[in-house]
């Protein structure tokens, strides 16, 4: 009876190791899967072991991780809460439950979860770094500085504490260290080279007899606001060549008409471009040519620093004035990017209805995706009519975009490539940062943009005090521009 047992124990003890190095064997792959960024197939991996783990913490734990990299947020925090109530001491638990919460909205529950996993594992930098990108959208910069300053000591030569550094120095107004830290973004993956970083990358020399070859960084919005350095850029170089969104070529080809301008066919360092000596991103380009928020104001231009077609501007100004109306607004109210950690950023039309309602304005739809179910919608609720035309498209058109944007009398548009168009043609455009924002350089606006005006939010504030000051403000700018005082004058 006893030899019995001891072989029941041995084999259950033997079924116990078997599965636990299943696990170890799963998670493993997972990990490789979760560096390749391949989290669909972590998923369904980790759904076909549904039977064996799915009461484990580590298998939630990886689940709820999936799920929330899949933006599937209800998911995640299904998988998450299980596994913590599991393994309340796993610090990547809370670490991830913190992700989730801030996709929620829930600000103070993601600090919680944040701090919780420093306690666990104070010797994460990447900790410090999740804690400080909460803070500072909250609002809270004393906590974002001091939480980077414990990641920099754990780890000072770390690329993304680097870059994480040099925006909040950025927003700060500490520009010159803030664009020089920005460089480490090539080490974290935050800039993406179209070319090897380290060959013939411009280090600011002399370049009067060479060849410099600039490329575009980043998205839409981030090229044309980064495009105000192309001037300094072409006056500084023997001969420069500017690689850009095919969709840019003809605006570039007609504010620079000294430079050389190509489409980007590919961002890889394998496409087909002309002979160059030296080469560099957009962003590097502030480095060299602004250390200083008086180097900004000097090269800043009411009217813009990109040229729309004078002839397209004609056009749609005759086009605006046929609609009847005093004063023509364009209006933007979210990206075409609904991820959900960029919702924060966005309004709903149906939230600016009393501005919308002002007679004698024609409002002008500036969103450049498909959202006819949703303007046909805040039509019917508020009354109103938002002009568009089926046959522009905003989002490829950037002729006709440029053009309508210069046309306006005025542009109110949430954080999107739109307000960058407004900015790069002069075009009074108001627009919605947080107090803190590296394209503000501890300013108040825009210093590369004069024509955009700010209205400080944090994304953890409610969207209704911001857009009752902006609707209080246009009532205030209407009445100016109806009385001829010069501050309402376009």
């Amino acid at each position: 009876m006893a030899k019995a047992r001891t072989k029941r124990s041995k084999s259950k003890q033997s079924g116990v190791q078997a599965r636990h190095q299943k696990l170890v064997t799963l998670l493993s792959k997972i990990n490789k899967l979760n560096a390749l960024g391949a989290y669909q197939q972590s998923y369904d991996l980790l759904m076909a072991n549904f039977e064996n783990f799915a009461n484990h913490p580590s298998w939630q734990e990886c689940v709820g991780f999936a799920c929330y990299q899949l933006e599937q947020i209800k998911d995640a925090h299904f998988y998450l809460t299980r596994a913590i109530a599991g393994n309340p001491s796993s610090a990547l638990a809370h670490s991830y439950m913190g992700h989730v919460y801030l996709e929620m909205a829930e600000y103070l529950k993601a600090l919680d979860h944040h701090r919780k996993a420093i306690e666990l594992d104070p010797s994460k930098w990447q900790f410090y770094v999740n804690v400080s990108q909460l803070t500072e959208k909250m609002g809270l910069y004393d906590q974002t500085l001091a939480a980077l300053t414990v990641a920099f000591q754990k780890a000072s030569s770390e690329p993304r504490v680097l870059w994480e550094l040099g925006n909040l120095y950025l927003s700060f107004g500490r520009i010159e260290e803030g664009w020089k830290l920005y460089e480490a973004g090539f080490g974290c993956g935050k800039r993406t080279p179209a070319l090897p970083r380290g060959e013939h990358y411009w280090g600011g020399e002399d370049i009067s007899d060479k060849t410099i070859l600039v490329w575009r960084e980043h998205g839409l919005g981030d090229e044309i606001r980064n495009a105000a350095l192309y001037h300094d850029l072409v006056d500084a170089a023997g001969q420069t060549i500017i690689e850009c969104a095919p969709r840019l070529i003809s605006i570039f080809e007609r504010t620079f008409p000294k430079a050389q301008v190509i489409g980007q066919e590919s961002p890889g360092p394998d496409a087909t471009r002309p002979p160059y000596d030296v080469h560099s991103g957009q962003a590097s380009l502030h480095y060299h040519f602004r250390k200083d928020i008086d180097a900004y104001r000097a090269a800043a231009s009411p009217d813009g620093f990109l040229q729309p077609d004078p002839v397209k501007v004609a056009e749609w100004r005759d086009r605006f004035a046929s609609l009847g109306a005093h004063t023509v607004v364009g209006i933007s109210w979210r990206s075409g990017l609904l991820h959900t950690h960029r919702t924060h950023n966005y309004f709903r039309l149906e939230d600016v209805g009393t501005l919308l309602k002002t007679p004698g304005v024609a409002f002008i739809n500036m969103f450049y995706d498909k959202a006819e179910d949703e303007i046909q919608a805040a039509e019917q609720a508020l009354g109103i009519t938002l002009h568009r035309w089926e046959e522009v498209d905003l989002k490829n058109d950037m002729e006709t975009a440029f053009a309508m944007t210069k046309a306006l009398d005025l542009l109110i548009s949430a954080p999107t490539s739109s307000v960058d168009i407004g900015g790069a043609v002069g075009t009074p455009t108001w627009t919605i940062l947080p107090k803190k924002h590296y394209t503000r350089l501890g300013e108040a606006d825009v210093p590369m943009a004069p024509s955009l005006k700010v209205y400080d939010r944090q994304l953890n504030e409610p969207w209704g005090p911001t857009l009752k000051r902006i609707t209080d403000d246009f009532e205030q700018w209407l009445s100016d521009r109806e009385n001829g005082n010069a501050l309402g004058e376009t």
